[in-house]
């Protein structure tokens, strides 16, 4: 035993690791001031280079054409829902979550490439290109996402941690703010809705640029995704100047005692492991199933054949900057509101917006009724919906599953990626003979059945909220408790707050 923890000890040395949460390897402090800028800087390198990957999404089906471009995205949410399970994780620990981050972001700069690309080649070629560029702008989500909810749950406590020590500070304790509170659902709250709405204030702009630069600028549509490109290179190069967690104490002893098989499994092990995790999933579930609803056939179709008639794609940059406009503004809003509502309100709001976005469509289903009033109801409430999603849920995850972060993310990428998927593989073969009330005639001049997707979405609405109400009961009996619910590695010192 004395052999074993010696040699242990010596390779931990041998790392030079410097744990904020270990007293015998110190390290220089950061103020709560500095952890909080450097958060302010990854959250808009992230925002910047997420915003060209998804304005480029937005555009997919317009601009490459239906089929070629639901293809694509397709490819790339079951690209991205791979990931979760066969290594996002893995190169998370082994990474770290800053150069996992860098990673994803650098793979999503080729995946923009791909339009570029692909617009200027033959139509065969052009397929192929755009199906190459989903696969890997699929694998870029999945690591991202999956190290940006490490990187969020390690910041949210180094934060907790800096800001306790400095309020226990006579002299430091005049500079903050006294109603600073110190409690983890608090922070998550807090630092979840400021990364959802400088995430979504930057797709704001960058959605709304491709409107501009068509209408006002007369760009044409390579330029357009050149400058995408351009600000996805420069944002992942800048990812350097982001501080570097350095892995924990239990995570080094992990890498040490496990094997590569046990860090890229431990998605699944935590599902069917821990009760809660199967109640998140229609949570999920619910955003992918809107999110491939509105980019596939909203975006692709639903605008030309409309009254509106947006045969060019002018109004998709208009109609998705409001979306990300809207989820940004009520994301800041939820963000210093659930101390007062709780996040549980939040979220069933969440739902009730996606079920509302579905069933305008089911009620209201002839394209030449569908107008601006229209559209603008469906993107706004898809905004208020993807804002709890974006803040409200991915805080909820930190504060459900601390105990082993990394796993608990890439559950979150495999749920949404899964049904994102789904939603796209409907939009591919869901096909009707002629054309009727729910069987709409895309500009190809096939026919698709939008039904299922939209009974989907609300089916899913209402399964989110009841199983997010069992997830709470579950986590409530594990704070009394003090329960972990099973063997992962996790901080031994960890506790649950609800």
């Amino acid at each position: 035993m004395d052999n074993t923890t010696g040699s242990l000890e010596d390779k931990l040395n041998e790392k030079e690791i410097r744990n904020p949460l270990m007293n015998t390897l110190p390290r220089p402090e950061r103020t709560s001031r500095e952890i909080f800028r450097n958060f302010l800087l990854l959250s808009s390198l992230f925002s910047t280079n997420h915003a060209a990957a998804v304005s480029c999404l937005s555009l997919a089906s317009a601009r490459l054409g239906s089929n070629i471009g639901t293809w694509q995205s397709g490819t790339l949410y079951i690209s991205y829902t791979a990931s979760a399970l066969l290594g996002s994780t893995y190169v998370t620990k082994v990474l770290g979550a800053r150069n996992g981050l860098a990673l994803g972001m650098s793979l999503y700069c080729i995946y923009v490439a791909s339009f570029i690309l692909s617009i200027e080649a033959t139509k065969g070629f052009s397929m192929a290109i755009a199906v190459f560029g989903g696969l890997l702008g699929g694998a870029a989500a999945g690591i991202m996402w999956t190290s940006q909810g490490s990187y969020f749950a390690l910041t949210c406590e180094e934060y907790k941690e800096s800001l306790t020590s400095e309020l226990r500070d006579s002299s430091a304790q005049d500079q903050l703010d006294s109603h600073e509170s110190t409690r983890s659902e608090d922070i998550t709250s807090k630092l979840g809705g400021l990364f959802a709405t400088i995430l979504l204030a930057g797709e704001v702009i960058w959605r709304l640029f491709s409107t501009v630069a068509v209408q006002y600028l007369m760009l044409s549509w390579k330029i357009i995704f050149v400058v995408y490109l351009v600000i996805s290179i420069v944002s992942a190069v800048a990812m350097v100047y982001v501080y570097e967690y350095r892995n924990h104490h239990d995570d080094v002893l992990n890498e040490i005692e496990h094997s590569p098989w046990d860090n890229i499994t431990v998605t699944g092990r935590l599902l069917m492991k821990d009760r809660k995790m199967k109640y998140m999933i229609p949570l999920c579930a619910v955003f992918g199933f809107s999110s491939s609803f509105i980019l596939s056939f909203v975006n692709g179709e639903a605008l030309k054949i409309s009254a509106l008639k947006d045969t060019k794609s002018v109004y998709v940059g208009v109609f998705s900057s409001l979306t990300s406009g809207v989820a940004g503004i009520m994301s800041l809003a939820f963000g210093y509101g659930y101390k007062y509502v709780g996040k549980g309100v939040v979220l069933t709001l969440g739902s009730l917006a996606f079920f509302t976005l579905s069933f305008l469509f089911l009620v209201i289903n002839n394209p030449e009724s569908w107008s601006w009033g229209f559209f603008i109801s469906i993107y706004s409430l898809q905004g208020f919906g993807r804002a709890t999603y974006e803040g409200a849920l991915r805080s909820r995850f930190a504060d459900f599953f601390a105990y082993e972060k990394t796993g608990a993310f890439a559950n979150f990428v495999l749920f949404n990626g899964t049904s994102s998927s789904i939603g796209f593989i409907i939009g591919i073969f869901a096909r009707c003979v002629n054309p009727s009330r729910y069987c709409i005639q895309y500009m190809d001049s096939s026919v698709h059945n939008v039904l299922v997707l939209e009974v989907l979405i609300m089916v899913f609405s209402v399964l989110a909220v009841m199983g997010y109400y069992r997830a709470t009961t579950l986590y409530s009996e594990e704070k009394e408790t003090r329960n972990i619910p099973y063997n992962l590695p996790h901080e031994e010192n960890e506790t649950i707050i609800l």
